[in-house]
């Protein structure tokens, strides 16, 4: 399966589940109305919190964020994903400098600059508030030597292998 095709079927399973549960929310509620005298009132209260909390998640728009080392293809790859060239801009010099955050098709993408470049700013606290939003997390490498470096793994250790739902990348560039 290609790059695209897994990240379309990781968020194909997450509105999956969005729909699975609007079945699931209607049975347990005709359950509830059938067998009232006998389903105890705190598993309805508990019903009831987790189908509000499910209604303000689903409004929400679903986040994939793209992190990684500087000149990994950050940007490049999110284009290339939603097959908008100039989505987020690109160069052969670093253009993404700060946390971006953009919509499409109902997705946020989010564009960060490369974790070696932010350690200790202010942008390295928003990437990591942006972290903990993100349904996806896209984290590239490049293939070239040294991208492993102590600061990306200290970054990896303590916020990327926590996260639930990764696709780890490593990107060969062209020679154009």
């Amino acid at each position: 399966m290609n790059f695209r095709a897994e990240v379309e079927h990781i968020l194909d399973t997450i509105r999956n589940g969005f729909s699975r549960f609007d079945t699931l929310k209607t049975s347990v509620w005709d359950a509830v109305t059938t067998y009232s005298d006998v389903i105890p009132q705190d598993f309805v209260e508990d019903f009831q919190m987790v189908e509000k909390t499910y209604a303000g998640v689903k409004e929400n728009t679903l986040s994939v964020l793209f992190a990684g080392v500087s000149k990994a293809g950050k940007s490049s790859t999110a284009n290339s994903i939603i097959e908008q060239d100039e989505f987020f801009p690109t160069g052969a010099v670093r253009k993404t400098d700060r946390v971006t955050k953009k919509e499409w098709n109902g997705i946020s993408i989010v564009d960060t600059p490369g974790i070696d470049s932010i350690e200790d700013t202010h942008d390295e606290t928003v990437l990591l508030k942006e972290l903990q939003l993100a349904d996806l997390v896209v984290f590239l490498f490049s293939d070239k030597e040294g991208d492993l470096d102590a600061v990306t793994q200290k970054f990896l250790r303590e916020h990327i292998i926590p996260s639930k739902d990764v696709v780890y990348v490593i990107n060969k560039k062209r020679d154009d």
